[in-house]
């Protein structure tokens, strides 16, 4: 407060009296003089001139002064009144200072409901109303998502009118409860040989946190497996399920973020499939000549479905010695249905492309080769020498001529030629793991 001597001529002398009044609200802090030319009285609030203000000169004191918080049914202006007497003065000198106490905006801000982990801040919960003009700011801001648990929002309200108004804040708590997730269950393959491993995968669906946990697989009410949470995914492989359709689901455990959670049943198919001879048999045999092909027609048939789910191989074991196989076509391929497949069993240094050549007088030119040669010696003399026999020996030669035929054919008869032999192949079908084996015989003559 400055106190200044208007007279141009006269001083002010040291009986003056500065005396200060304050509106309801306010406390004096402190009423100090940095110069020394006052002695000021806080409790009274007054300042006494110790020494005279020469013409036309200033001095000041210093009043500190204390607001309260504010309370509902204050003022809302008030006025600090400032006297300056002296007995050499004809009236009192006074001087004022409106003061505006600023007060804080109402604030209507309801506690929001519960919101589910997931739910970014919105309108719904960021909705602080107040009667005056202005605006207001969040923190958190709209669009965050928030952990599971207690969270305090703040809104600060700056008004229009900031002479008379405050920048004013308020509070409200919000509860974030867990989400349920949507869990999702996927398998490969679908449908599948038995013994054949199928991958089932569940994914849950995640916001900013992922989901830790487990997931148990259900075949039906039976728990077949469980895979752990792993970046929102978890995973199970097994080769245990039997043929046919099941039903199968993905129940997770939840964690602090996410509730438990089921996913909808997936239809999972296991299948099978036959190996038979044409006609239904699980047996057969054929007959190869030494140098000829034998033949055998095989069936694959689909079980559990109208085609198989993976290419199926064949294979055979116990071939004879030299001899080589093939069968047509070489593989039944995946999604193929009944299909009819050739073995052949081949004879040494033979392909499926050849034939066998044939050879005079078939498997026994051998035995007549043999009797041609024995024919002339069976008279004892040179055929040269009998012809000029004569003619009565004509009947002789035709005699001996069939008995060496009979000699042959005789020969023939007494084991001269190969034994047939008896072979036991055993044909395997596989596709992965499964596989299935039938037996045929051979017989090799």
């Amino acid at each position: 407060v400055n106190v200044t001597n208007t007279s141009t001529t006269a001083p002010i002398y040291s009986s003056t009296v500065l005396t200060f009044t304050l509106p309801a609200g306010l406390t004096a802090a402190a009423l100090t003089d940095p110069t020394g030319g006052w002695i000021c009285t806080v409790s009274t609030l007054s300042c006494t001139r110790t020494t005279s203000i020469a013409a036309s000169a200033s001095d000041s004191v210093m009043l500190t002064l204390s607001v309260p918080p504010y309370q509902p049914g204050q003022p809302a202006t008030g006025q600090i009144g400032l006297t300056v007497s002296s007995p050499n003065f004809s009236s009192n000198v006074t001087a004022s200072d409106a003061v505006i106490f600023q007060q804080p905006p109402a604030i209507v801000w309801p506690t929001p409901a519960p919101i589910v982990y997931g739910t970014a801040l919105g309108g719904t919960q960021l909705d602080a109303t107040s009667p005056l003009a202005g605006s207001f700011s969040y923190s958190p801001a709209a669009g965050t998502v928030l952990a599971v648990g207690q969270h305090t929002l703040t809104a600060t309200f700056t008004p229009t009118d900031i002479i008379d108004y405050t920048i004013s804040t308020a509070t409200v708590t919000l509860i974030v409860v867990p989400a349920t997730p949507v869990v999702t269950l996927t398998t490969s393959p679908n449908p599948a040989f038995l013994a054949n491993p199928v991958t089932f995968t569940a994914t849950i669906a995640a916001f900013s946190t992922m989901p830790t946990g487990t997931v148990a697989f259900y075949d039906g009410s039976t728990q077949i497996g469980t895979g752990t949470v792993t970046a929102g995914v978890a995973t199970f492989t097994t080769s245990a399920l039997t043929i046919g359709p099941h039903s199968i689901t993905a129940a997770y455990s939840g964690d602090s973020s996410y509730n438990p959670a089921t996913s909808s049943a997936l239809a999972q198919t296991l299948q099978d499939f036959t190996l038979t001879l044409v006609g239904g048999a699980t047996t057969g045999s054929a007959t190869a000549p030494m140098e000829g092909p034998a033949t055998y027609a095989l069936v694959i048939t689909p079980v559990g479905g109208a085609t198989l789910p993976g290419a199926v191989s064949l294979s055979v074991t116990g071939l004879p010695a030299g001899r080589n196989a093939t069968f047509t076509p070489a593989a039944v391929p995946v999604n193929a249905g009944t299909s009819n497949v050739t073995l052949e069993v081949l004879p040494p240094g033979q392909s499926a492309a050849q034939t066998a050549p044939r050879r005079p007088f078939g498997g026994s030119s051998w035995t007549v080769a043999l009797g041609l040669i024995l024919f002339p010696f069976a008279f004892g003399l040179p055929f040269s020498s009998r012809l000029r026999k004569g003619a009565h020996r004509l009947k002789r030669m035709a005699m001996l001529a069939l008995i060496g035929a009979a000699m042959a054919v005789g020969l023939n008869g007494c084991g001269v030629t190969q034994t047939p032999q008896g072979y036991s192949l055993t044909i395997t079908a596989a596709s992965g793991a499964l596989s299935h084996t039938m037996t045929v015989k051979l017989t090799v003559q």
